[in-house]
């Protein structure tokens, strides 16, 4: 018995269906594939626009991921700088105003319960502290709650912090473009490579079955084919704090293990649905059918989990 290895990378998937699409154009009207893409509705043409296609955007996300990060890395420690400059001014002003902490809303700073909430958008972050810097210089130097001795105690210059944020939110638009259009990019190639993973996949098992006494023959189209080994392998299945995993392919009958240290709950199929199965820390539990596909849940938000099953290959 013989089964597929279909690649992972893309580059390697896309010198596959260049591959079968070579060698189905060399075979002409002898091809194999010409009824199988007859009967199927199969435009090997649209697929490999869509090869192009995902070629580009991939190239393309790769591309923008650099570039975004090099972007980030430019402007982030300044920020950074800025924004400690920042917390450090808004803690000082705090209890200069300890008998109506609300005035700190004319700073720019947003007061919840009496606590400090920081903008979590950087954008939003920069005009929150130009506000405060602009506010506090246009008070009298006698009521200002950041004077120039705070300032000079903690290596502070707030003129240069103000004179900087604009650059520094031009680069955060940039940036926040650049992983738009890279999410973009990678979204494309998803939709197109699925295409070409697709046909990969189902001309594959065609080419396969046509040769069931030398299935190996399918490597004349670039295909990789290996022996396939019989019987479930055991494999382990490992949980952060709290996290919930769907199991595929779990052999019924076999023994399921709990070997982790936090209670495992299992429930039926991709839904969990059922009544939880509990599982404590060294129990086992025979599969029972219905539970090929399971849904296991590890309890116990401060302790990680582990499984041990035997999953079909």
């Amino acid at each position: 018995m013989a089964r597929l290895l279909l690649p992972s990378p893309r580059n390697e998937r896309s010198a596959l269906f260049l591959k079968v699409f070579a060698k189905h154009v060399s075979d002409g009207a002898g091809s194999i594939l010409i009824p199988f893409f007859a009967v199927n509705e199969i435009d090997i043409d649209a697929v490999d626009t869509a090869n192009t296609a995902a070629n580009n955007a991939y190239n393309s996300f790769q591309k923008m991921e650099k570039d975004s990060e090099s972007m980030f890395n430019d402007f982030i420690n300044d920020f950074d700088k800025i924004v400690a400059d920042h917390k450090g001014c808004v803690q000082a002003a705090k209890p200069y105003f300890f008998s109506n902490t609300k005035r700190l809303g004319d700073f720019g700073v947003t007061i919840h319960r009496n606590r400090i909430v920081y903008a979590k958008d950087r954008k939003t972050l920069c005009e929150d502290i130009m506000k405060f810097i602009n506010h506090n210089a246009s008070l009298p130097v006698a009521e200002r709650p950041i004077t120039a001795a705070y300032e000079a105690n903690n290596k502070i210059d707030l003129a240069a912090n103000l004179a900087a944020l604009p650059g520094i939110m031009d680069a955060i638009d940039d940036y926040n473009q650049m992983v738009k259009d890279k999410e973009t990019e990678h979204a494309i190639f998803v939709v197109e490579d699925k295409i070409v993973a697709k046909f990969l996949r189902i001309t594959g098992q065609y080419i396969i079955k046509q040769f069931p006494m030398n299935p190996k023959t399918a490597t004349l189209w670039g295909y990789t084919v290996v022996d396939a080994l019989i019987g479930p392998v055991k494999t382990v299945a490992k949980f952060k704090k709290g996290e919930k995993k769907r199991l595929y392919g779990v052999r019924v009958g076999s023994k399921l293990k709990n070997t982790g240290a936090s209670i495992q709950e299992i429930t039926k199929r991709k839904a969990g649905t059922g009544v939880p199965i509990i599982i404590n820390p060294g129990e086992t539990w025979k599969v029972v059918r219905g539970y090929g596909i399971m849904t296991a849940t590890s309890r116990g938000i401060l302790l990680t989990g582990a499984i041990t099953y035997f999953r079909n290959r």
